[in-house]
């Protein structure tokens, strides 16, 4: 997830333990579908289907994402880009749909129907990160640098409840809840930091164009850490974090997709999820125990961090179904 800027100062989305991925994918069955749940900029799927669907003559790969603006910068590089859905047939190798992966039964059965090719998976991978491209889109609200309203939908069609709606709504309990129990935030830490934003709203309410100034000072009250920090995370990040967990239901989504992935594996596949903080880690262990299952995990390299620092709390999980 490291940040290139063009001279047109476009922003393009390195992807994380992209050979890694590819490495498991390859030994994965050569029929069924190859599933990105995750397209984002179309890193991983580009490379997929190159390497794999195209070179190989083997699988299908179907892409899913809730935004689809990643879509819109990646067919302006001049790649091979996916068909819509909508326009899929039984000739068609690569499909994108704009979707929640949490919907991924429906969205396999819908293809199968347009292309015949039944709705098995070899492979699924889900990166779970948040894309450069989204952090410095200021009017999406996901950063806490700059100024803006705090949106953080990753989509404004699937979503109606923007972060800022949960500043001015929840109660004392409820956010201070979302806080402790989403993101691990320390109970005093949770309770003072809900306590100062109910205050804040109080005088004006959330929704304006100097919310993430607002919350960063309020960060900054409540864990004062100096900007200039060296190896500590900035005092926002966990309030930003637990906001955009909520707003976009991204744990219950993933609690709701890895069974129904996994059951769709054919003998051979694999599940890979990468994770970047500790709630998606308890949602893959958790989900690890019920089905009694066993995941390799692999860290990017120090060279991968040195290229690319977003790479650093990268976790990718491996689940192979058993032959």
């Amino acid at each position: 997830m490291n940040t290139t800027v063009s001279a047109a100062k476009k922003i393009y989305h390195k992807p994380v333990l992209l050979q890694e991925t590819l490495d498991e994918i390859a030994v994965a069955p050569k029929q069924g579908w190859i599933v990105d749940g995750t397209f984002g900029d179309g890193g991983h799927s580009s490379a997929i289907f190159e390497k794999r669907v195209n070179a190989f003559d083997a699988n299908r790969l179907l892409s899913i994402d809730w935004d689809f603006s990643g879509l819109e910068a990646f067919q302006t590089q001049g790649k091979t880009a996916p068909t819509l859905l909508e326009s899929a047939d039984s000739s068609t190798k690569w499909i994108v749909a704009k979707d929640n992966f949490a919907h991924l039964p429906q969205i396999l059965d819908s293809i199968s129907k347009k292309t015949g090719y039944g709705n098995s998976i070899a492979a699924m991978l889900l990166d779970l990160g948040i894309s450069s491209r989204q952090l410095v889109q200021k009017q999406r609200g996901f950063s806490f640098t700059g100024s803006g309203k705090v949106d953080m939908r990753m989509s404004p069609d699937l979503y109606a409840v923007a972060a800022y709606d949960l500043l001015n709504l929840l109660t004392y309990k409820k956010m201070a809840s979302l806080f402790r129990d989403t993101v691990g935030m320390p109970g005093p830490l949770a309770a003072k930091l809900t306590h100062e934003i109910l205050n804040a709203r109080t005088e004006k309410a959330f929704g304006n164009s100097n919310d993430i100034k607002r919350l960063t000072d309020i960060a900054y009250k409540v864990v004062p850490i100096r900007a200039n920090s060296k190896g500590r995370i900035h005092p926002a990040t966990l309030l930003f974090l637990a906001l955009r967990i909520a707003v976009n239901t991204e744990l219950r989504n993933l609690q709701e997709v890895l069974p129904v992935a996994f059951s769709r594996l054919l003998p051979g596949g694999v599940l890979l999820v990468m994770t970047y903080h500790s709630a998606e880690e308890q949602v893959v262990n958790h989900f690890l125990q019920t089905v009694r299952a066993k995941a390799e995990i692999i860290l990017p390299s120090a060279k991968e961090i040195r290229v690319n620092p977003r790479a650093r709390s990268a976790k990718l999980y491996t689940i192979k179904h058993a032959k």
